[in-house]
């Protein structure tokens, strides 16, 4: 067989769009919907492969406090009506904030910080995984306790809806500083609110978007396959029959250096998976021009930030990419993933 026989069929009756949190978005509800992310785990030219694959995210996933920090930036960006950033509240720095994030839960149920549950954290957040014991725990509390307590006493006296985001002071200084980089840019502003810009647009931010597709395999057989994806933002213009898809990305580097990312990270398979999906949802799959921009924010000083254009040969790049790794998941879906998949 091989691989490009399997034909790919979008069930457009299937898709919707539905209204989650990121937690739910990637918690067990959703786990076995195909991303863009998992699928890098069983793209070869990034290190992925069946196995890999198989093992999913939740085996591989990476926690770092610049996930955390872009998360902040996000929020803070496309949802401000939905999110504070808690002045009051001192998270720790570094992975003592991954632990202690991740030890709270069992906290506020009374639980306290058990030896037993900082091992267990340990391991998932790789802090001190392979030597952890009590003089390093004691460290860690240590650490932490003045967080919980302030979390604590938060949530406790808080009557604000929005849902807090606890960082530490430096970060929120720093984090002041992108979103006011963000609000200054005029070209970002202009993007994401293109109200008298633009005649009549449908703009929304942070949409989650479900789709069913058909794997047909050249011996008869078929299989469902189901995707997700979570649209930053995008603007739909009726009258001009355009649709601007756009992803927001914070980067550890000066804007100017972004293309190294763009290519090494495969952004450009993200944005065709994304823009794919949302012409579906929207009726529009073939039907209209569609323009895609990554809105960078740069996390290191002078905190520029800047549009990076998507070009119609990054996207065309991008489905092809698409389309094969999409068939890797399909063939080993239906034979086994300890099975040596055919050439393309």
């Amino acid at each position: 067989m091989n691989l490009r026989e399997i034909k790919i069929i979008p069930i457009f009756e299937s898709v919707r769009a539905i209204d989650i949190s990121d937690n739910e978005y990637f918690g067990p509800n959703y786990k076995k919907y195909i991303s863009n992310s998992s699928l890098s785990l069983i793209n070869p030219a990034q290190g992925g492969s069946p196995q890999i694959y198989y093992e999913g995210l939740s085996a591989h996933q990476k926690f770092s406090d610049s996930l955390v920090f872009g998360s902040a930036v996000h929020c803070l960006t496309l949802q401000p009506d939905d999110f504070i950033l808690v002045e009051s509240v001192n998270r720790p720095t570094a992975k003592a904030g991954l632990m202690a994030d991740e030890l709270f839960p069992a906290f506020r149920k009374g639980e306290g910080i058990s030896f037993e549950n900082i091992v267990k954290a340990s391991k998932k957040i790789d802090y001190y995984k392979d030597s952890m014991d009590e003089k390093k725990a004691d460290t860690l509390r240590s650490k932490i306790s003045d967080y919980y307590s302030q979390r604590l006493d938060y949530e406790l006296n808080n009557t604000d809806k929005r849902e807090p985001i606890f960082l530490d002071e430096k970060s929120r200084i720093k984090l002041k500083k992108c979103l006011e980089s963000i609000q200054n840019n005029q070209d970002i502003q202009k993007i994401l609110h293109p109200e008298g810009i633009v005649s009549n647009p449908e703009s929304n931010n942070e949409i989650c978007i479900l789709l069913d597709i058909k794997a047909i395999y050249p011996d008869g057989n078929e299989r469902i396959l189901s995707l997700k994806a979570k649209v930053d933002n995008y603007t739909l213009d009726e009258e001009s029959n355009e649709l601007i898809v756009n992803d927001l990305k914070t980067t550890g580097h000066d804007v100017s250096e972004f293309q190294n990312s763009f290519y090494k990270f495969h952004y450009y398979r993200q944005m065709a998976m994304y823009g794919w999906m949302l012409r579906i949802l929207l009726g529009k799959n073939e039907s209209i021009n569609m323009k895609s921009n990554m809105l960078l924010i740069s996390t290191i000083p002078p905190f520029n930030s800047g549009v990076f254009k998507v070009l119609n040969t990054h996207i065309n790049r991008g489905m092809e990419e698409f389309s094969e790794l999409i068939k890797r998941v399909a063939y080993h879906e239906q034979y086994g993933y300890d099975i040596e998949e055919p050439k393309l």
